[in-house]
């Protein structure tokens, strides 16, 4: 016989082990401007992957008066006091490497706001404040049983190439080269290595 309190113990194991709906996210990574693909770049959901050096560079470009979202102030702070606390700054635990066609997916993924972050040795993210970072990122609405799709844009980097001649016109060898771009710094116009 069913008695009452068996009843409600079997529908509470019920609800207690129904899934957390899930959706899948998906997309394509592409070069800025064109519509090719970028071959073997790696894509993470999840929080803020920030590593020591990204965050350090974060907190210093605050603290000389530069523009730096309040995110990435927040997620920067975290990360060192992780580090000092002797714990580990673990990436996200959702990961993939893009395919030939620039595809990725990702199916199981809980519901919500999720934050997609793509990084490529050789490529950027976006300009923001007038610096390159070198990740992209993107943040997508993940409904049940849904598949969203994102499209990311990088940034190829550079390369800059070319002789030195001394004031004669004759090679100059082992010359030491640097590049520098002007910015500001709290109102004044400097130069910084890149």
């Amino acid at each position: 016989m069913i008695t009452p309190i068996s009843l409600v113990l079997f529908l509470a194991g019920l609800i207690q082990s129904a899934p957390a709906p899930t959706g899948i996210v998906q997309g394509t990574v592409v070069r800025e401007g064109t519509l090719e693909p970028i071959v073997g770049a790696k894509v993470t959901l999840g929080g803020v992957s920030m590593t020591l050096r990204q965050a350090q560079m974060t907190l210093s470009n605050e603290a000389v008066g530069e523009s730096v979202p309040p995110e990435a102030i927040a997620a920067a702070r975290s990360v060192i006091a992780q580090q000092t606390a002797g714990g580990t700054t673990a990436a996200p635990p959702m990961a993939a490497v893009t395919d030939s066609a620039g595809h990725f997916s990702f199916a199981g993924v809980p519901t919500g706001n999720v934050n997609v972050r793509v990084e490529l040795e050789g490529y950027f993210g976006q300009p923001v404040n007038g610096f390159y970072p070198d990740f992209a990122t993107s943040s997508v609405a993940v409904k049940a049983n849904e598949a969203v799709n994102a499209r990311i844009l990088m940034v190829p980097g550079g390369t800059v190439s070319g002789k030195v001649f001394d004031s004669n016109g004759k090679p100059f060898f082992n010359a030491i080269v640097a590049i520098f771009r002007p910015a500001y710094t709290r109102g004044q116009l400097t130069l910084e290595g890149i």
